[in-house]
């Protein structure tokens, strides 16, 4: 696998957190409609809906989605297209990211 392909694959994983936060926040009624549908649920798909239903871990997933539809696909998403932003620009962007995260992750 040539450099190219490792680097758009992670580059992808990092984007598809952000992405199924946010798909998962808006489609979350959808979920828990059809995890209620099954009638003999196994381990996986209890585990899932109870999830799905603590207030505390939705929260953070909210978090993320929202960062994604706000920070990531407009102010970041445009830097790291852009030709004219270098490498080292890139790092103070990534500090704010990193403190909107701990702000989300530990609320005062």
């Amino acid at each position: 696998m040539g450099h190219d392909k490792v680097k758009g694959l992670k580059d992808s994983r990092f984007n598809d957190l952000f992405i199924l936060s946010a798909s998962t926040c808006f489609y979350i009624d959808h979920f828990l409609h059809v995890l209620s549908l099954v009638e003999q649920p196994n381990k996986k798909l209890a585990a899932l809906k109870e999830d799905f239903q603590d207030q505390d871990l939705m929260n953070l997933v909210l978090g993320l989605g929202i960062m994604y539809l706000v920070k990531i696909t407009r102010l970041f998403g445009n830097m790291i297209t852009s030709t004219k932003t270098t490498y080292l620009e890139l790092g103070p962007i990534n500090q704010k990211l990193h403190g909107e995260f701990k702000k989300v992750a530990y609320p005062v």
